[in-house]
């Protein structure tokens, strides 16, 4: 197996090991940064159960201001990725925090991926702009 990172080409001999990376991007300009994390959807279970857990397990984790109810979306450039969104407003410790987040489920697996763009003061229309651009060009490798 080989593994791809943006610096690297991993040979892993005989081996299969699964994903977990997180991954972070920094838009200093924009001060946001998206993360890209990878998680298992439990066996006989749905993304969307899956991903209705995880955010109740953060509610209890961190102050939460705003949370929306995940709602259905699509992304991609073929609009062909089918997921939840939400957006929220948290505080962590001393840092606030505003996202939207994006999960799908990676095609063919029981393997959930999440999408996050956060930002440590209100997100704007620039923000909001942004995000819909760097979910509109989404495509599985």
């Amino acid at each position: 197996m080989n593994y791809i990172t943006n610096e690297l080409l991993i040979g892993l001999p005989n081996d299969s090991p699964q994903d977990m990376s997180l991954n972070m991007l920094w838009f200093k300009d924009r001060g946001t940064n998206l993360v890209i994390a990878r998680g298992d959807i439990e066996p006989n279970n749905t993304l969307e159960n899956t991903y209705k857990n995880q955010l109740k397990k953060l509610s209890q984790q961190v102050k939460v201001i705003k949370c929306t109810d995940p709602k259905e979306s699509v992304a991609g450039t073929a609009k062909d990725i089918k997921g939840y969104e939400i957006m929220t407003d948290f505080i962590r410790g001393p840092e606030h925090s505003y996202q939207y987040q994006f999960v799908c489920q990676i095609p063919a697996t029981q393997r959930m991926l999440a999408i996050t763009y956060s930002k440590t003061s209100p997100l704007t229309e620039q923000d909001t702009a942004h995000w819909q651009e760097i979910k509109d060009n989404l495509s599985f490798a």
